[in-house]
């Protein structure tokens, strides 16, 4: 079993961090920026709680050893549940291939940190069932999950700050 933490920063509240967390068209530009097509399944939100189940596909060729491990490509399936009072998603994510192997949690939380600013902190375990490559393939996810997650983090940045300027445009009684 593998643990992981990746932590970023941004100028923003809990709440506009959020409601950008859950927006299509930031979601297109997130996953776009990482080469992956999403669908939404599921989105619900039933008392203090939204569960989501999303479907990502990699834009990427599979290698070519890999191809009859994994004729539909490389993709997951996330379960996940968003707690509003406690604005933090736990979710599960279940591989394309060798799911039955595969065990990947996480939880993402943010928190305000003043002046303006959050702290999103994603922390979880990846762990792979597979005889003498287990280690190196849960190090290899490991390390692709930081990656994609620090590309989208200027994706974030980006619509945060656009977001805020739209609002003080919005806002401004001079305007």
């Amino acid at each position: 079993m593998q643990p992981f933490s990746i932590v970023h920063e941004y100028e923003s509240s809990p709440q506009a961090f959020w409601t950008l967390f859950f927006d299509d068209a930031y979601n297109r530009a997130f996953y776009a920026s990482v080469d992956i097509d999403f669908e939404v399944v599921r989105d619900e939100l039933e008392g203090g709680r939204r569960e989501r189940v999303v479907r990502y596909r990699s834009r990427k060729p599979v290698p070519g050893l890999m191809r009859p491990f994994m004729p539909e490509g490389l993709g997951y399936t996330e379960h996940g549940v968003f707690d509003v009072q406690a604005c933090e998603l736990a979710h599960r994510i279940e591989p394309s291939a060798f799911a039955s192997r595969t065990d990947i949690r996480g939880t993402l939380r943010v928190a305000d940190i003043g002046q303006g600013r959050i702290r999103r902190s994603y922390a979880g375990t990846v762990s792979i069932r597979a005889p003498l490559i287990a280690r190196k393939l849960e190090l290899d996810t490991v390390a692709n999950m930081v990656s994609s997650q620090d590309t989208a983090a200027t994706v974030t940045r980006h619509w945060l700050a656009q977001s805020s300027a739209k609002s003080a445009f919005t806002m401004s009684p001079a305007l």
